[in-house]
C-alpha cells in the first residue's frame, strides 16, 4: 500500500472511531502496545535462534565460527559441571538385593541353564531355587536330581539379565530371554507370544537384538506362582 493511501485510510479509520465515542489517547496506548509487542516478538525470536555447545577445546571454536558466519549466535556451556564433580554417585545395589529382575542360572560344568523371573528381592527366589526338600518345586532342582546331582549349579554367578518392576512386561521380557537362549533346564517357555514374532527375536550369538513390541497371553502364570 502506499505511505499517502496508508495515512488516509488511518485517519478514515480514527475519524469513525472518535464519531463512535473513542478518545485520542486510545490511539496513543494502541500504537505502543503494537510497538511493544513487536519488540518483544523480535526479541523472543533472536533468542529462539541462540545455539548452546557443550565447551570442547579446539571444536567449540570451529562450530561457533561456521554459526557466525550463518549470522547465528552461540554460547558455551561447561562439558562436565561442579555437581557431577563433586557429588559422588550412589552405591551400586547387590543383584541379590534387586527386585523385578529376569535373571540366569547356570551350571558350572554342563552347559545347561535356567532362566526366570520374579517380582521379590532375587536372593529369596535363589533359597526357593536351592531347597532340596522333598516339596520343591524348582525345575532347577528337579532337573539335578534327574541327572543324579551330575549337575553342578552355579550359585555364586547368577547374571541378572534385564530389571523391570512391572509383572506382565517382566514376563513379556523373561519370555524373550527363553526364546533367544533356549536355556536347558527350564520346564517352561514363559508368556506365551505370538508366533508372529518369531523372526524378530534373534537367538543368542546373532547380532543385533530385537524384541517384539506386542505379545498375547493365553493366562500363562508367573514362575513365582507355579513354584518354578
Amino acid at each position: 500500500m502506499d505511505p499517502s493511501d496508508k495515512e488516509e485510510e488511518v485517519s478514515h479509520i480514527k475519524s469513525a472511531l472518535r464519531s463512535c465515542g473513542y478518545r485520542d489517547w486510545t490511539f496513543v496506548r494502541a500504537k505502543k502496545y503494537k510497538s511493544n509487542l513487536q519488540e518483544t516478538v523480535s526479541e523472543s525470536t533472536s533468542k529462539a535462534f541462540t545455539v548452546t555447545l557443550p565447551y570442547i577445546e579446539g571444536t567449540s571454536e570451529r562450530l561457533r565460527r561456521a554459526f557466525n558466519t550463518a549470522g547465528v549466535p552461540t554460547a558455551f556451556k561447561p562439558h562436565q559441571t561442579l555437581r557431577q564433580t563433586l557429588v559422588a554417585p550412589k552405591d551400586k545395589v547387590d543383584k541379590l538385593k534387586q527386585s523385578g529382575t529376569i535373571y540366569k542360572i547356570a551350571c558350572s560344568d554342563w552347559h545347561a541353564t535356567y532362566i526366570g523371573e520374579t517380582s521379590r528381592k532375587l536372593e529369596k527366589r535363589l533359597v526357593e531355587h536351592k531347597s532340596k526338600a522333598a516339596g520343591s518345586k524348582s525345575a532347577v532342582q528337579e532337573r539335578v536330581k534327574a541327572s543324579k546331582n551330575t549337575h553342578q549349579i552355579d550359585w555364586d554367578n547368577v547374571k541378572v539379565l534385564e530389571k523391570e518392576t512391572k509383572d506382565f512386561p517382566r514376563r513379556v521380557m523373561e519370555a524373550i530371554q527363553i526364546k533367544k537362549q533356549s536355556p536347558s533346564l527350564n520346564r517352561h517357555t514363559g508368556l506365551e507370544l505370538d508366533p508372529v514374532w518369531d523372526n524378530l527375536i534373534k537367538p543368542s550369538g546373532t547380532r543385533g537384538r530385537t524384541f517384539p513390541t506386542s505379545v498375547t497371553s493365553s493366562s500363562v502364570m508367573s514362575h513365582d506362582q507355579v513354584g518354578l
